[in-house]
């Protein structure tokens, strides 16, 4: 299903539902260009139109060539899990504690945590704190106090923002793994030796999802990407499908929707800019959420615009067999857990983390390849890859 992306992408995605918590809690970073309010202030509507024109010729017929290979990459049953085996004694009965954050997408990857860590019997103890960087270094204080043999810890706050604790950590020979490490030093003295290929980095996504429409559209196309700009983790979704639709020579079109209001007034704020727009033939969105009543209302409008969504979920799945949607762009997530649990089995027995930033694993998926994207949210499962690496079976 998935394939990994380069080590030029290692720094990879949190999931869609998790950034749709975050964006309640995280600051405006700015939106793009030539905006147009509606009548909701945190629905607005933006766009940045750009032709592409200047770019030449070879050069389009490059980012094309570029975009139906990756598609040809992504859709396809990828390379298994590869995991060197742990020569040294995992330890049994290890505490380990998680501090997660209370959302969907970030509780599936911590279910895989938890059925990794069954199988070698350690014991799991989660925290849950308030949303606010206050409770999650409250959070941390706690944990610290109880002295677990690791910590695993998943936040959508910069780690620099718990620097101080998580040197206590390393003081206290506590070994760290994390989720979104996005320019933290991982690895070597840093008191985070592991930090998973899913930190707080849409790049790789936006890429992807652009090549999608290019592959779909034949070559450069009018799209448009919905969006919540205030979401700093999706500005690199922005920058990275702009340049790569206007290096295909298509045009690039941004429509902002506010998170809060994505249900209410996302479908209506969507079709009003797309019956603005008609030559647009192409609408990704950056979450599902976006994608509640859409292609209803489109049809209501007598509107035929394909639809891909990122973070794909098995919804996504389900509405392209249905035919209401076209693609989504999807990562491995419960499947992220294990490999959580595998880097931290080898701090806890002196074993080399050969790779401290973890890849993780794309697939895209359109109703050519549905077949492979069964139950996505365990993708991939290749849990007897990890039983053979620790020795278990």
């Amino acid at each position: 299903m998935y394939q990994v992306i380069g080590r030029k992408w290692a720094k990879l995605l949190f999931l869609g539902l998790v950034v749709v918590a975050f964006a309640a809690v995280l600051s405006a970073c700015g939106s793009s260009s030539d905006s147009s309010s509606s009548s909701s202030s945190s629905a607005a509507t933006t766009t940045s139109e750009t032709s592409g024109g200047g770019s030449e010729e070879s050069g389009e017929s490059k980012a094309v060539a570029e975009a139906n290979e990756a598609f040809e990459t992504y859709s396809q049953e990828p390379e298994p899990i590869e995991l060197a085996p742990i020569e040294k004694e995992i330890p049994k009965g290890a505490n380990i504690a998680i501090l997660n954050v209370n959302v969907p997408g970030t509780l599936v990857i911590t279910k895989g945590v938890k059925d990794a860590a069954k199988k070698l019997n350690w014991n799991v103890k989660e925290a849950l704190p308030p949303l606010t960087p206050e409770g999650f270094s409250g959070a941390l204080t706690s944990i610290l106090q109880e002295k677990p043999d690791a910590l695993i810890f998943l936040t959508p706050f910069p780690l620099s923002s718990f620097r101080q604790q998580l040197n206590e950590f390393k003081a206290a020979g506590i070994p760290v793994v994390t989720v979104g490490a996005l320019g933290y030093p991982v690895g070597g003295d840093s008191p985070v030796v592991a930090s998973s290929g899913l930190p707080i980095d849409f790049g790789p996504m936006g890429k992807l999802q652009a090549q999608t429409i290019i592959h779909a559209e034949g070559g450069g196309t009018d799209m448009a990407l919905a969006v919540d700009p205030s979401v700093p983790a999706w500005k690199v979704i922005i920058e990275e499908m702009k340049k790569t639709t206007e290096a295909a020579g298509g045009s690039y079109n941004q429509i902002d929707i506010g998170l809060a209001e994505a249900a209410k007034t996302g479908a209506q704020t969507i079709v009003s800019y797309l019956q603005a727009h008609p030559e647009i033939t192409y609408i990704f969105l950056t979450t599902n959420q976006f994608n509640l009543g859409l292609p209803q209302a489109l049809k209501a409008a007598g509107l035929e615009v394909k639809i891909g969504t990122g973070a794909g979920e098995q919804l996504d799945v389900e509405n392209i067999e249905k035919g209401t949607q076209d693609a989504t762009v999807a990562i491995e997530t419960e499947s992220n857990g294990w490999r959580l649990v595998d880097a931290t089995a080898r701090a806890l027995s002196g074993e080399e983390i050969v790779e401290p930033e973890i890849p993780t694993k794309y697939l895209i998926v359109t109703k050519e390849n549905t077949d492979l994207a069964q139950d996505i949210d365990e993708f991939p499962h290749q849990e007897e890859v990890f039983l053979k690496a620790w020795g278990i079976g």
